[in-house]
């Protein structure tokens, strides 16, 4: 499928232009402003009304999860305790039931469970992640204006599972379906229910003639995940998972990419030895595309219809970014600390050894902001204050490029 390009003004009224009017109520339309930390999109949640935080917006969650404490000020009722086996271990999660749900000042969800994280899942940069939410609109990511604009189908259906309120104005101006045809449309956008009636969005995507399914997850801050073995020349990555450290990932670089009509050439692949992702949802998948490819598109996304539009935006042409220091990282409590180190990788130059304690870096305001510098430019020194059986030291790692 050939990728054109529409007039820029198209997306500025994202997804409610997907059916033309009067298809759409205006109390059915609604703009959701996100912000980036790292890549991944966030907004502000609220929770029967009063207890608030910083969620993620994930397309790649099956519902709405948050922290316990975020879940202990709301007096969210639970529910019950659920049982889940993963590649993590056996990992048990409590179900509450909220009156409301608020995502902005513009998306209400009433009568809905959400979960609580478990211990040692939880993101320091967040207070949870909304997930579950895409089944019921139709959403249009602008990641360059960092708004989510989300339309209500007319032919909505909850299922029994929570009302959504879009609040907001009608939209500027209506568009037909042809326009948006336009920016490449995938035909079979992959869709599954799971217990709780969330289909997240899967697409076929080609890497170096290989084809593979892939979950559109923009809670993922990498830029594509395969589940299976690495080429052997594949270099260590230090990834830190979203909910939890989980295996270590290696790199390579592919040389082409397509999906969505559209080719991205030599993309960085993060392969992991154990399916952490497949585990957590219903679809056949192959593994991910997260926000370091997605943050390059305006994207619309109907799983309702099945179908999903994206068209590069002005970042599409950045290097893709990842980490160029060869060690694995993990959190335990407030402390985060040096998992495993490749030899002769720059961490390992620069005298890092596993079990180190990060006790600062550069822009030390979170842990993403420690992942940014490591995936600076090749060359570039990040320093770490380090601590090692009671002393600490300050270590420069030189960063340099791996695949």
């Amino acid at each position: 499928m050939r990728l054109g390009v529409s007039r820029r003004d198209v997306f500025a009224v994202a997804a409610v232009t997907v059916l033309a009017a009067p298809a759409w109520a205006s109390e059915r339309i609604a703009r959701i402003p996100l912000k980036l930390s790292y890549n991944l999109p966030w907004t502000t949640a609220a929770v029967n009304g009063d207890a608030e935080g910083a969620v993620l917006i994930s397309t790649g969650l099956s519902r709405i999860v948050l922290s316990s404490a975020l879940v202990g000020r709301s007096g969210a009722v639970r529910t019950k305790r659920e049982f889940s086996d993963t590649a993590l271990g056996r990992r048990e999660t409590d179900l509450f039931f909220a009156r409301r749900i608020s995502l902005g000042s513009a998306l209400e969800i009433d009568d809905y469970y959400l979960a609580s994280l478990p211990e040692g899942y939880a993101d320091p940069d967040f207070a949870g992640a909304a997930g579950g939410i895409f089944s019921k609109v139709v959403a249009g990511f602008d990641f360059e204006k960092r708004l989510l604009t989300v339309a209500r189908r007319s032919h909505f259906d909850t299922r029994g599972y929570g009302e959504a309120r879009l609040l907001g104005g009608p939209p500027e101006r209506t568009a037909s379906l042809s326009e948006f045809s336009t920016y490449g449309a995938v035909e079979s956008l992959a869709v599954e229910e799971n217990g709780s009636f969330d289909p997240r969005p899967a697409i076929t995507a080609t890497i170096d003639g290989r084809e593979v399914r892939l979950l559109l997850d923009t809670g993922f801050s990498g830029s594509v995940l395969l589940y299976g073995d690495a080429p052997e020349a594949a270099a260590p990555d230090s990834q830190v998972w979203l909910f939890g450290a989980g295996p270590a990932a290696k790199l390579a670089r592919a040389s082409q990419m397509s999906f969505a009509g559209v080719a991205v050439p030599a993309p960085v692949i993060e392969y992991v030895q154990r399916d952490v992702r497949a585990h957590q949802s219903g679809l056949s998948l192959d593994g991910v595309i997260g926000m370091e490819l997605l943050r390059r598109f305006h994207i619309i996304l109907d799983v309702s219809d099945e179908a999903v539009w994206m068209k590069p935006n002005k970042a599409f042409a950045e290097p893709i970014g990842y980490n160029k220091a060869g060690m694995n990282l993990t959190k335990q409590g407030s402390d985060v600390l040096v998992a495993n180190i490749t030899p002769q990788a720059p961490a390992w130059r620069a005298g890092l050894q596993p079990g180190d304690r990060l006790v600062n870096w550069a822009g030390a305001a979170s842990l993403r902001a420690l992942q940014a510098s490591l995936s600076g430019a090749a060359g570039a020194r990040v320093a770490l204050l380090v601590q090692r059986d009671q002393r600490t030291a300050t270590l420069a790692v030189e960063l340099q490029d791996l695949v």
